[in-house]
């Protein structure tokens, strides 16, 4: 007996909070906006019969890196028995009327009856199905097919960055270590100049790296210098190129899944 007064008083309680939430929201609503008030009406009906409907935005509020999964994800709710409807929103907001009061109304329950992770989760399973279905694709920052979650990782690697690797340019300084009387050094204090190797490269699902271009800077503010030590470039290549590609980089993720990346590598000279 004592177990059916608390389920009866976690459901009377829920419908409160519900309908409180509810109240609250047509509060917000101007008493003109006929509209929004009909879909509200329509939301209650919607959540009196049991409906479970989650809305997707789109428009001005949509976000681009979840459309890559998109068939995944509505796959997904559906086979839960949770309707997908898109809510499409207009960079043209109109005084005292509101915009997708069905779909906020149904989000708005739908977030309290799941929690507030549950889409997130939903969103990760949905985009690492797709990443599956597509592991021939490479990622990166500029690419259509989006970007990675964590960049791929020289050995060594103290931190996630996709431009400056620590393992790399430790490697790259224990085997560059000709300077003659010929080289210049850069003042690179306080940003008055810049000595570098940039390498743009493919790193492989499996780990392994190519190289793509390159580009070596020097440049010297104090001194009004600029393009000098060039009898060193070919040596600095071959250098980085070898430390590149002969080591096998920890691949670039989405998720949990290892994918193709493209980037640019930085490695500091002096």
């Amino acid at each position: 007996m004592n177990k059916i007064i608390f389920f009866l008083f976690i459901i009377l309680f829920y419908s409160c909070e519900k309908n409180t939430a509810i109240r609250d929201f047509k509060n917000e609503i101007d008493s003109n906006d006929i509209n929004c008030l009909k879909e509200i009406s329509r939301a209650e009906k919607d959540l009196k019969e049991g409906i479970d409907v989650y809305c997707k935005s789109f428009g001005m509020l949509i976000d681009f890196d979840k459309e890559r999964h998109s068939a995944e994800f509505d796959s997904i709710l559906k086979s839960k028995n949770i309707k997908v409807k898109t809510a499409v929103y207009s960079d043209m907001i109109l005084e005292d009327k509101r915009q997708n009061c069905y779909c906020e109304i149904m989000n708005l329950m739908f977030e309290e009856k799941y929690g507030t992770q549950y889409i997130d989760s939903i969103h990760f399973i949905a985009d690492s199905l797709w990443i599956l279905k597509n592991l021939d694709l490479t990622f990166s920052k500029e690419s259509v097919y989006g970007s990675w979650d964590k960049p791929a990782l020289f050995p060594g690697d103290k931190y996630y960055n996709a431009m400056y690797h620590s393992g790399l340019q430790d490697k790259f300084d224990s085997l560059f270590t000709y300077y003659d009387d010929d080289y210049i050094y850069t003042n690179k204090e306080n940003g008055l100049g810049l000595a570098q190797i940039r390498v743009d490269i493919h790193v492989d699902k499996k780990g392994n790296a190519t190289i793509k271009d390159y580009h070596i800077t020097y440049f010297d503010t104090q001194s009004n210098k600029e393009d000098y030590n060039q009898k060193y470039y070919e040596l600095i290549k071959n250098v980085a190129f070898k430390l590149i590609t002969e080591y096998k980089w920890k691949p670039a993720t989405i998720g949990n899944v290892d994918v193709n990346s493209d980037l640019s590598v930085f490695i500091g000279l002096k």
